[in-house]
Protein backbone atom coordinates (compact mmCIF):
# COMPACT_ATOMS: atom_id res chain seq x y z
CA UNK A 1 0.00 0.00 0.00
CA UNK A 2 1.53 3.32 -1.09
CA UNK A 3 0.87 6.58 0.94
CA UNK A 4 -1.88 4.70 2.76
CA UNK A 5 -4.06 4.56 -0.34
CA UNK A 6 -6.01 1.41 -1.02
CA UNK A 7 -9.33 -0.26 -0.39
CA UNK A 8 -10.39 -0.85 3.15
CA UNK A 9 -12.26 -4.04 3.93
CA UNK A 10 -15.93 -3.37 3.49
CA UNK A 11 -17.68 -2.96 6.79
CA UNK A 12 -20.24 -5.66 7.44
CA UNK A 13 -23.81 -4.34 7.46
CA UNK A 14 -25.05 -4.97 10.97
CA UNK A 15 -28.40 -3.25 10.41
CA UNK A 16 -31.18 -5.63 11.33
CA UNK A 17 -34.04 -5.95 8.85
CA UNK A 18 -37.15 -4.10 9.89
CA UNK A 19 -39.43 -6.38 11.84
CA UNK A 20 -42.93 -6.80 10.54
CA UNK A 21 -45.74 -5.84 12.91
CA UNK A 22 -49.09 -7.57 12.82
CA UNK A 23 -52.20 -5.44 12.78
CA UNK A 24 -55.92 -6.13 12.51
CA UNK A 25 -58.12 -4.29 10.02
CA UNK A 26 -60.00 -2.70 12.91
CA UNK A 27 -56.75 -1.27 14.36
CA UNK A 28 -55.49 0.43 11.19
CA UNK A 29 -57.59 3.59 11.58
CA UNK A 30 -56.09 4.28 15.03
CA UNK A 31 -52.57 3.96 13.58
CA UNK A 32 -53.44 6.33 10.75
CA UNK A 33 -55.03 8.80 13.17
CA UNK A 34 -51.81 8.79 15.21
CA UNK A 35 -49.76 9.44 12.06
CA UNK A 36 -52.04 12.32 11.08
CA UNK A 37 -51.72 13.83 14.57
CA UNK A 38 -47.90 13.64 14.51
CA UNK A 39 -47.68 14.95 10.94
CA UNK A 40 -50.05 17.79 11.75
CA UNK A 41 -47.89 18.89 14.71
CA UNK A 42 -44.79 18.64 12.50
CA UNK A 43 -46.30 20.77 9.73
CA UNK A 44 -47.53 23.37 12.20
CA UNK A 45 -44.06 23.54 13.78
CA UNK A 46 -42.33 23.81 10.38
CA UNK A 47 -44.70 26.46 9.01
CA UNK A 48 -44.47 28.84 11.98
CA UNK A 49 -40.94 30.11 11.10
CA UNK A 50 -42.00 30.39 7.45
CA UNK A 51 -44.87 32.61 8.60
CA UNK A 52 -42.45 34.85 10.51
CA UNK A 53 -40.13 35.02 7.52
CA UNK A 54 -42.95 36.06 5.15
CA UNK A 55 -44.23 38.60 7.66
CA UNK A 56 -40.71 40.03 7.93
CA UNK A 57 -40.50 40.12 4.12
CA UNK A 58 -43.82 41.96 3.84
CA UNK A 59 -42.63 44.50 6.43
CA UNK A 60 -39.53 45.12 4.28
CA UNK A 61 -41.72 45.50 1.20
CA UNK A 62 -43.88 48.06 3.03
CA UNK A 63 -40.77 50.09 3.92
CA UNK A 64 -39.63 50.02 0.30
CA UNK A 65 -43.09 51.05 -0.87
CA UNK A 66 -43.21 53.90 1.67
CA UNK A 67 -39.81 55.10 0.39
CA UNK A 68 -41.10 54.81 -3.18
CA UNK A 69 -44.17 56.77 -2.23
CA UNK A 70 -42.05 59.65 -0.80
CA UNK A 71 -39.65 59.65 -3.76
CA UNK A 72 -40.76 61.92 -6.63
CA UNK A 73 -38.23 60.19 -8.93
CA UNK A 74 -37.84 63.52 -10.78
CA UNK A 75 -41.13 63.00 -12.49
CA UNK A 76 -41.27 66.73 -13.38
CA UNK A 77 -38.50 66.19 -15.91
CA UNK A 78 -40.65 63.77 -17.88
CA UNK A 79 -42.90 64.46 -20.81
CA UNK A 80 -46.45 65.32 -19.69
CA UNK A 81 -47.92 62.13 -21.18
CA UNK A 82 -45.24 60.00 -19.55
CA UNK A 83 -45.85 61.81 -16.26
CA UNK A 84 -49.53 60.73 -16.35
CA UNK A 85 -48.63 57.09 -17.14
CA UNK A 86 -45.89 56.98 -14.50
CA UNK A 87 -47.98 58.55 -11.74
CA UNK A 88 -50.92 56.23 -12.46
CA UNK A 89 -48.67 53.14 -12.49
CA UNK A 90 -46.77 54.21 -9.37
CA UNK A 91 -50.02 54.81 -7.45
CA UNK A 92 -51.44 51.44 -8.54
CA UNK A 93 -48.28 49.60 -7.42
CA UNK A 94 -48.17 51.45 -4.07
CA UNK A 95 -51.91 51.02 -3.38
CA UNK A 96 -52.02 47.31 -4.27
CA UNK A 97 -48.86 46.34 -2.38
CA UNK A 98 -49.84 48.35 0.71
CA UNK A 99 -53.26 46.66 0.81
CA UNK A 100 -51.76 43.19 0.45
CA UNK A 101 -48.89 43.65 2.89
CA UNK A 102 -51.14 45.09 5.60
CA UNK A 103 -53.13 41.83 5.73
CA UNK A 104 -52.53 40.09 9.07
CA UNK A 105 -52.09 36.30 9.17
CA UNK A 106 -53.79 34.27 11.90
CA UNK A 107 -51.69 32.45 14.47
CA UNK A 108 -50.89 28.93 13.33
CA UNK A 109 -52.20 26.46 15.88
CA UNK A 110 -53.97 23.94 13.61
CA UNK A 111 -53.80 22.41 10.16
CA UNK A 112 -56.66 24.62 9.04
CA UNK A 113 -54.52 27.64 9.98
CA UNK A 114 -51.69 26.22 7.84
CA UNK A 115 -54.01 25.78 4.85
CA UNK A 116 -55.42 29.28 5.31
CA UNK A 117 -51.94 30.80 5.62
CA UNK A 118 -50.76 28.93 2.49
CA UNK A 119 -53.73 30.25 0.52
CA UNK A 120 -53.33 33.85 1.72
CA UNK A 121 -49.57 33.95 1.21
CA UNK A 122 -49.95 32.52 -2.33
CA UNK A 123 -52.66 35.11 -3.03
CA UNK A 124 -50.46 37.91 -1.70
CA UNK A 125 -47.56 36.80 -3.86
CA UNK A 126 -49.76 36.58 -6.96
CA UNK A 127 -51.35 40.01 -6.56
CA UNK A 128 -48.03 41.73 -5.92
CA UNK A 129 -46.48 39.87 -8.84
CA UNK A 130 -49.41 40.79 -11.10
CA UNK A 131 -49.30 44.51 -10.31
CA UNK A 132 -45.52 44.68 -10.68
CA UNK A 133 -45.71 42.72 -13.91
CA UNK A 134 -48.36 45.06 -15.25
CA UNK A 135 -46.17 48.10 -14.44
CA UNK A 136 -42.84 46.38 -15.04
CA UNK A 137 -41.47 48.94 -17.52
CA UNK A 138 -42.34 51.91 -15.32
CA UNK A 139 -40.67 50.39 -12.23
CA UNK A 140 -37.58 49.13 -14.04
CA UNK A 141 -37.00 52.36 -15.98
CA UNK A 142 -37.85 54.99 -13.40
CA UNK A 143 -37.40 53.16 -10.09
CA UNK A 144 -34.51 50.78 -10.67
CA UNK A 145 -33.21 50.82 -7.11
CA UNK A 146 -36.66 49.88 -5.77
CA UNK A 147 -37.22 47.25 -8.46
CA UNK A 148 -34.06 45.35 -7.51
CA UNK A 149 -34.96 45.32 -3.81
CA UNK A 150 -38.56 44.26 -4.50
CA UNK A 151 -37.37 41.52 -6.83
CA UNK A 152 -35.01 40.10 -4.21
CA UNK A 153 -37.65 40.09 -1.47
CA UNK A 154 -40.32 38.60 -3.73
CA UNK A 155 -37.87 35.83 -4.70
CA UNK A 156 -37.39 35.10 -1.00
CA UNK A 157 -41.16 35.01 -0.42
CA UNK A 158 -41.61 32.77 -3.49
CA UNK A 159 -39.02 30.34 -2.16
CA UNK A 160 -40.66 30.30 1.29
CA UNK A 161 -44.12 29.93 -0.12
CA UNK A 162 -42.88 27.03 -2.26
CA UNK A 163 -41.68 25.25 0.88
CA UNK A 164 -45.06 25.79 2.53
CA UNK A 165 -46.82 24.46 -0.58
CA UNK A 166 -44.65 21.33 -0.45
CA UNK A 167 -45.74 20.72 3.13
CA UNK A 168 -49.39 21.27 2.17
CA UNK A 169 -49.06 18.98 -0.85
CA UNK A 170 -47.56 16.34 1.42
CA UNK A 171 -50.52 16.70 3.78
CA UNK A 172 -53.00 16.43 0.87
CA UNK A 173 -51.24 13.28 -0.41
CA UNK A 174 -51.28 11.83 3.10
CA UNK A 175 -55.04 12.44 3.35
CA UNK A 176 -55.56 10.92 -0.10
CA UNK A 177 -53.51 7.80 0.81
CA UNK A 178 -55.40 7.44 4.10
CA UNK A 179 -58.71 7.80 2.27
CA UNK A 180 -57.69 5.00 -0.12
CA UNK A 181 -56.64 2.77 2.78
CA UNK A 182 -59.95 3.33 4.60
CA UNK A 183 -61.85 2.76 1.37
CA UNK A 184 -60.01 -0.54 0.86
CA UNK A 185 -60.74 -1.57 4.46
CA UNK A 186 -64.44 -0.94 3.84
CA UNK A 187 -64.19 -2.94 0.62
CA UNK A 188 -62.59 -5.90 2.43
CA UNK A 189 -65.30 -5.77 5.11
CA UNK A 190 -67.97 -5.82 2.40
CA UNK A 191 -66.24 -8.69 0.58
CA UNK A 192 -65.92 -10.69 3.82
CA UNK A 193 -69.60 -10.11 4.49
CA UNK A 194 -70.35 -11.28 0.94
CA UNK A 195 -68.16 -14.36 1.49
CA UNK A 196 -70.09 -15.26 4.66
CA UNK A 197 -73.43 -14.81 2.85
CA UNK A 198 -72.31 -16.95 -0.08
CA UNK A 199 -70.97 -19.69 2.25
CA UNK A 200 -74.32 -19.71 4.05
CA UNK A 201 -76.18 -19.89 0.74
CA UNK A 202 -73.95 -22.76 -0.47
CA UNK A 203 -74.67 -24.68 2.77
CA UNK A 204 -78.42 -24.17 2.25
CA UNK A 205 -78.19 -25.32 -1.37
CA UNK A 206 -76.16 -28.41 -0.43
CA UNK A 207 -78.81 -29.36 2.13
CA UNK A 208 -81.43 -28.92 -0.60
CA UNK A 209 -79.41 -31.15 -2.93
CA UNK A 210 -79.33 -33.83 -0.22
CA UNK A 211 -83.11 -33.51 0.20
CA UNK A 212 -83.68 -33.79 -3.56
CA UNK A 213 -81.39 -36.83 -3.76
CA UNK A 214 -83.27 -38.48 -0.88
CA UNK A 215 -86.63 -37.80 -2.56
CA UNK A 216 -85.35 -39.02 -5.95
CA UNK A 217 -83.99 -42.22 -4.33
CA UNK A 218 -87.26 -42.86 -2.46
CA UNK A 219 -89.45 -42.18 -5.51
CA UNK A 220 -87.16 -44.22 -7.80
CA UNK A 221 -87.33 -47.19 -5.44
CA UNK A 222 -91.13 -46.88 -5.37
CA UNK A 223 -91.26 -46.66 -9.18
CA UNK A 224 -89.09 -49.78 -9.52
CA UNK A 225 -91.31 -51.60 -7.02
CA UNK A 226 -94.44 -50.64 -8.98
CA UNK A 227 -92.90 -51.62 -12.33
CA UNK A 228 -91.86 -55.00 -10.89
CA UNK A 229 -95.41 -55.73 -9.68
CA UNK A 230 -97.80 -58.19 -11.38
CA UNK A 231 -100.39 -55.42 -11.73
CA UNK A 232 -97.97 -53.29 -13.78
CA UNK A 233 -96.94 -56.20 -15.99
CA UNK A 234 -100.63 -56.94 -16.63
CA UNK A 235 -101.12 -53.25 -17.37
CA UNK A 236 -98.35 -53.34 -20.01
CA UNK A 237 -99.87 -56.41 -21.62
CA UNK A 238 -103.30 -54.78 -21.71
CA UNK A 239 -101.82 -51.60 -23.12
CA UNK A 240 -100.14 -53.61 -25.85
CA UNK A 241 -103.48 -55.23 -26.68
CA UNK A 242 -105.04 -51.74 -26.95
CA UNK A 243 -102.22 -50.65 -29.26
CA UNK A 244 -102.92 -53.70 -31.44
CA UNK A 245 -106.63 -52.82 -31.39
CA UNK A 246 -105.70 -49.46 -32.88
CA UNK A 247 -104.07 -51.30 -35.76
CA UNK A 248 -107.29 -53.33 -36.15
CA UNK A 249 -109.30 -50.10 -36.10
CA UNK A 250 -107.10 -48.62 -38.84
CA UNK A 251 -107.63 -51.72 -40.99
CA UNK A 252 -111.43 -51.48 -40.65
CA UNK A 253 -111.21 -47.76 -41.29
CA UNK A 254 -109.15 -48.29 -44.47
CA UNK A 255 -111.71 -50.84 -45.78
CA UNK A 256 -114.60 -48.48 -45.18
CA UNK A 257 -112.74 -45.44 -46.61
CA UNK A 258 -111.78 -47.43 -49.71
CA UNK A 259 -115.40 -48.45 -50.29
CA UNK A 260 -116.90 -45.03 -49.70
CA UNK A 261 -114.20 -43.39 -51.88
CA UNK A 262 -115.86 -45.19 -54.78
CA UNK A 263 -119.06 -43.22 -54.21
CA UNK A 264 -117.62 -40.01 -52.72
CA UNK A 265 -118.02 -38.01 -55.94
CA UNK A 266 -121.77 -38.74 -56.46
CA UNK A 267 -122.39 -38.21 -52.72
CA UNK A 268 -120.59 -34.84 -52.84
CA UNK A 269 -122.62 -33.76 -55.86
CA UNK A 270 -125.83 -35.03 -54.35
CA UNK A 271 -125.11 -32.82 -51.33
CA UNK A 272 -125.83 -29.74 -53.52
CA UNK A 273 -129.18 -30.99 -54.90
CA UNK A 274 -130.55 -32.76 -51.83
CA UNK A 275 -133.36 -31.33 -49.73
CA UNK A 276 -132.28 -32.97 -46.47
CA UNK A 277 -132.67 -31.28 -43.13
CA UNK A 278 -129.57 -30.18 -41.19
CA UNK A 279 -128.86 -33.47 -39.28
CA UNK A 280 -129.08 -35.51 -42.49
CA UNK A 281 -126.87 -33.04 -44.38
CA UNK A 282 -124.27 -33.26 -41.59
CA UNK A 283 -124.44 -37.08 -41.81
CA UNK A 284 -124.00 -36.87 -45.59
CA UNK A 285 -120.92 -34.66 -45.17
CA UNK A 286 -119.44 -37.14 -42.67
CA UNK A 287 -120.04 -40.05 -45.10
CA UNK A 288 -117.93 -38.15 -47.63
CA UNK A 289 -115.13 -37.06 -45.27
CA UNK A 290 -115.03 -39.63 -42.40
CA UNK A 291 -117.43 -42.55 -43.04
CA UNK A 292 -115.96 -44.67 -40.19
CA UNK A 293 -117.23 -42.13 -37.62
CA UNK A 294 -120.71 -42.08 -39.27
CA UNK A 295 -121.37 -45.85 -39.34
CA UNK A 296 -123.36 -47.01 -36.32
CA UNK A 297 -126.79 -48.70 -35.74
CA UNK A 298 -128.41 -45.34 -34.85
CA UNK A 299 -127.42 -43.82 -38.22
CA UNK A 300 -128.08 -46.96 -40.35
CA UNK A 301 -131.60 -46.05 -41.46
CA UNK A 302 -130.60 -42.50 -42.47
CA UNK A 303 -127.46 -43.77 -44.22
CA UNK A 304 -129.56 -46.25 -46.28
CA UNK A 305 -131.99 -43.42 -47.07
CA UNK A 306 -129.14 -41.13 -48.20
CA UNK A 307 -127.50 -43.83 -50.36
CA UNK A 308 -130.82 -44.76 -52.01
CA UNK A 309 -131.63 -41.09 -52.63
CA UNK A 310 -128.20 -40.56 -54.18
CA UNK A 311 -128.70 -43.68 -56.32
CA UNK A 312 -132.09 -42.37 -57.49
CA UNK A 313 -130.58 -38.98 -58.38
CA UNK A 314 -127.89 -40.69 -60.47
CA UNK A 315 -130.52 -42.78 -62.21
CA UNK A 316 -132.71 -39.70 -62.79
CA UNK A 317 -129.79 -37.65 -64.09
CA UNK A 318 -129.98 -34.87 -61.47
CA UNK A 319 -126.48 -36.00 -60.34
CA UNK A 320 -124.22 -36.38 -63.36
CA UNK A 321 -121.39 -38.93 -63.37
CA UNK A 322 -119.18 -40.39 -66.08
CA UNK A 323 -120.43 -43.96 -65.69
CA UNK A 324 -123.86 -44.09 -64.10
CA UNK A 325 -124.09 -47.90 -64.20
CA UNK A 326 -120.78 -48.32 -62.40
CA UNK A 327 -121.75 -45.67 -59.84
CA UNK A 328 -125.10 -47.37 -59.17
CA UNK A 329 -123.28 -50.71 -58.80
CA UNK A 330 -120.87 -49.16 -56.28
CA UNK A 331 -123.77 -47.70 -54.28
CA UNK A 332 -125.50 -51.08 -54.25
CA UNK A 333 -122.27 -52.73 -53.19
CA UNK A 334 -121.87 -50.21 -50.35
CA UNK A 335 -125.48 -50.85 -49.24
CA UNK A 336 -124.81 -54.57 -49.16
CA UNK A 337 -121.64 -54.12 -47.07
CA UNK A 338 -123.21 -51.66 -44.64
CA UNK A 339 -124.31 -54.26 -42.06
CA UNK A 340 -120.90 -55.90 -42.19
CA UNK A 341 -119.08 -52.62 -41.58
CA UNK A 342 -121.37 -51.61 -38.71
CA UNK A 343 -120.94 -55.06 -37.18
CA UNK A 344 -117.14 -54.83 -37.38
CA UNK A 345 -117.18 -51.36 -35.80
CA UNK A 346 -119.46 -52.56 -32.98
CA UNK A 347 -117.30 -55.62 -32.39
CA UNK A 348 -114.15 -53.44 -32.27
CA UNK A 349 -115.76 -50.91 -29.91
CA UNK A 350 -116.95 -53.66 -27.56
CA UNK A 351 -113.53 -55.33 -27.55
CA UNK A 352 -111.83 -52.01 -26.82
CA UNK A 353 -114.24 -51.16 -23.99
CA UNK A 354 -113.69 -54.54 -22.33
CA UNK A 355 -109.93 -54.21 -22.65
CA UNK A 356 -109.89 -50.64 -21.30
CA UNK A 357 -111.85 -51.80 -18.25
CA UNK A 358 -108.86 -53.96 -17.33
CA UNK A 359 -106.65 -50.87 -17.36
CA UNK A 360 -108.78 -49.38 -14.61
CA UNK A 361 -107.55 -52.05 -12.21
CA UNK A 362 -104.04 -50.49 -12.22
CA UNK A 363 -103.35 -47.17 -10.40
CA UNK A 364 -101.48 -45.50 -13.26
CA UNK A 365 -101.93 -42.04 -11.73
CA UNK A 366 -99.69 -42.98 -8.78
CA UNK A 367 -96.88 -44.06 -11.14
CA UNK A 368 -97.29 -40.92 -13.26
CA UNK A 369 -97.19 -38.72 -10.11
CA UNK A 370 -94.01 -40.46 -8.89
CA UNK A 371 -92.33 -40.08 -12.30
CA UNK A 372 -93.38 -36.41 -12.49
CA UNK A 373 -92.07 -35.76 -8.97
CA UNK A 374 -88.79 -37.52 -9.80
CA UNK A 375 -88.34 -35.42 -12.92
CA UNK A 376 -89.04 -32.20 -11.00
CA UNK A 377 -86.73 -33.11 -8.10
CA UNK A 378 -83.97 -34.02 -10.58
CA UNK A 379 -84.41 -30.65 -12.32
CA UNK A 380 -84.37 -28.80 -8.96
CA UNK A 381 -81.26 -30.74 -7.89
CA UNK A 382 -79.43 -29.83 -11.10
CA UNK A 383 -80.48 -26.19 -10.69
CA UNK A 384 -79.18 -26.13 -7.09
CA UNK A 385 -75.88 -27.76 -8.16
CA UNK A 386 -75.49 -25.18 -10.92
CA UNK A 387 -76.05 -22.36 -8.40
CA UNK A 388 -73.45 -23.93 -6.08
CA UNK A 389 -70.91 -23.99 -8.92
CA UNK A 390 -71.56 -20.32 -9.71
CA UNK A 391 -71.30 -19.33 -6.05
CA UNK A 392 -68.05 -21.28 -5.60
CA UNK A 393 -66.64 -19.52 -8.65
CA UNK A 394 -67.61 -16.15 -7.14
CA UNK A 395 -66.02 -17.20 -3.82
CA UNK A 396 -62.79 -18.05 -5.63
CA UNK A 397 -62.75 -14.65 -7.35
CA UNK A 398 -63.31 -12.83 -4.03
CA UNK A 399 -60.63 -14.93 -2.27
CA UNK A 400 -58.18 -13.92 -5.00
CA UNK A 401 -59.18 -10.26 -4.82
CA UNK A 402 -58.85 -9.80 -1.02
CA UNK A 403 -55.05 -10.53 -0.84
CA UNK A 404 -54.47 -7.98 -3.63
CA UNK A 405 -56.35 -5.31 -1.66
CA UNK A 406 -54.52 -6.30 1.56
CA UNK A 407 -51.15 -5.96 -0.21
CA UNK A 408 -52.12 -2.47 -1.36
CA UNK A 409 -53.16 -1.53 2.20
CA UNK A 410 -49.87 -2.86 3.64
CA UNK A 411 -47.86 -0.92 1.05
CA UNK A 412 -49.72 2.34 1.72
CA UNK A 413 -49.52 1.99 5.53
CA UNK A 414 -45.77 1.47 5.27
CA UNK A 415 -45.49 4.54 3.02
CA UNK A 416 -47.61 6.59 5.43
CA UNK A 417 -46.16 5.42 8.76
CA UNK A 418 -42.68 4.17 7.86
CA UNK A 419 -43.49 0.88 9.61
CA UNK A 420 -43.95 -2.47 7.91
CA UNK A 421 -47.23 -4.14 8.87
CA UNK A 422 -48.76 -7.53 8.24
CA UNK A 423 -52.51 -6.99 7.98
CA UNK A 424 -54.67 -9.72 9.53
CA UNK A 425 -58.05 -10.08 7.86
CA UNK A 426 -59.48 -12.78 10.14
Amino acid sequence: MVFGWGKKKAEQDTTEPQKEKQIKLSEIKDVLDDVVTVRAKTIITEVKPFKKKIESNTDEILKIINDLKQDDLKVDELDKRLQVIFVRGKEEVISTIQNECKVKFSDIVSLDDVLEFNEKSAQLLKKIGDVLGKNSKIIHIFAKKYAAKLKAILAAITSTQSEIQKLVNGHIKLQDDISKVLSNISLINELQKTLAEKHTRISELKKNVEKYESKIKGDSDEIEKIKASKEYLDFLKTKKIIDNLENEKNQIKDQINTQFTKISRPLSRYEYVSSFDKPQKQLLEKLVTEPFEALNPANKENIVHILLAAKKSVQGGSVSVKDSEKTIANIDETLSLLDSYISKILEFSHKKEETEKKLGNFALSKLETLEKDTSKNLSDKQDAESKIQNLEKELSEINQKIPEIVFDIEHKIQTISGTKYKVLTN
